[in-house]
């Protein structure tokens, strides 16, 4: 079965289907640095550009395809206009490139269809991009199903809640959404961490691909050391050792915060690497995790690597479907059409 990925980024969703047994056919993303991660791994030379000023029906001709032939089309478009840190700001132009997505469905007419984001876009004041995305797929004829699952549910050492979208044109299919396979309990951040080197802010093990750790202000080492072990933060500090601009509030408190030993991580984002954008220190090292660490988060294998600079890499990894998650779609609606 051939799969094309929409907003393919650094190929999370399109590994989880491969492993899944489906066929990549192909990709898209206007980030340059994703696509190269994406072809290095996956052996599938994506497109780099904007979907927006693609010419779909020759993409369809080099394909080999014709309308409606494609099996499943993957699309994760941009969340970050959707996400709760957000909420305050005006509409992020990237939001329609959820309408566009169906667009695009209408150019190839697959066969079934995934949609993923962040569950913000079930909100009141962004509700509208979703409805219409769904109003337009049914007008082509696809019947769909929706809810929120959690990586966490799917052997993902992670919390992150994602709103998963399955349609299809096929009859005679009753659709639904995978059951999760963690049966007993989640996987940990300790397990996702077993049998890595231990490293100082800075070092690297040249041995294990992305395992290089972030260089440090002394200003923050100094921060970073006093946090205690397994699941503090800057909270527990004496409030001279707090940032000035959260001084005067109760929020962020997972900023300078260390991750627990025995718990998943909480959602990993693009600024996964830098101590000041959330819980990504380490629980027991003085640095904040590295590529390796926050891809193993994400439920990459260790010979799945990133190319780019570390923020490239960590805005490849944070905008990641944890592959898990995507083989669990994938195995899915293997199952759906029998």
């Amino acid at each position: 079965m051939k799969v094309f990925d929409i907003f393919s980024g650094c190929g999370g969703a399109s590994l989880g289907f491969q492993k899944a047994g489906f066929e990549i056919v192909g990709g898209i993303d206007i980030d340059a640095d994703a696509c190269n991660t994406f072809k290095n791994n996956l052996d599938v030379e994506p497109i780099i550009g904007d979907v927006r000023k693609i010419k779909w029906k020759k993409v369809l001709s080099n394909l080999g395809l014709e309308r409606g032939e494609l099996d499943v089309m993957i699309g994760c478009p941009p969340c970050q206009g959707f996400t709760r840190l957000r909420s305050s700001v005006p509409d992020d132009p990237r939001n329609g490139l959820v309408l566009y997505y169906s667009k695009i469905v209408k150019y190839f007419l697959p066969k079934l269809i995934v949609f993923e984001n962040v569950p913000g876009i079930l909100n009141s004041k962004h509700r509208k991009y979703f409805d219409t995305f769904l109003k337009e797929i049914r007008k082509l004829g696809y019947e769909y199903i929706y809810g929120t699952l959690n990586a966490a549910d799917f052997g993902v050492p992670q919390i992150r809640k994602r709103v998963i979208v399955i349609a299809t044109r096929l009859k005679n299919i009753t659709l639904s959404l995978p059951e999760p396979t963690t049966v007993k309990k989640y996987k940990t951040v300790r397990e996702a961490f077993k049998g890595l080197p231990p490293l100082k802010a800075g070092e690297e093990c040249k041995r294990i691909p992305n395992h290089k750790a972030p260089r440090h202000t002394d200003r923050i080492m100094k921060i970073i050391k006093r946090i205690p072990k397994d699941g503090g933060s800057i909270r527990d500090l004496p409030k001279k050792y707090w940032l000035r601009c959260h001084l005067n509030h109760n929020g962020h408190k997972d900023v300078y915060g260390r991750l627990w030993l025995d718990k998943p991580s909480p959602t990993i984002t693009s600024g996964c690497l830098s101590a000041s954008k959330g819980r990504y220190i380490h629980p027991t090292q003085d640095r904040t995790i590295t590529a390796r660490e926050a891809a193993r988060l994400q439920g990459f294998p260790d010979n799945f690597i990133f190319y780019g600079s570390l923020t490239s890499i960590a805005k490849q990894i944070g905008n990641s479907l944890p592959p898990p998650l995507a083989e669990a779609v994938a195995k899915h609606i293997f199952n759906l059409i029998g």
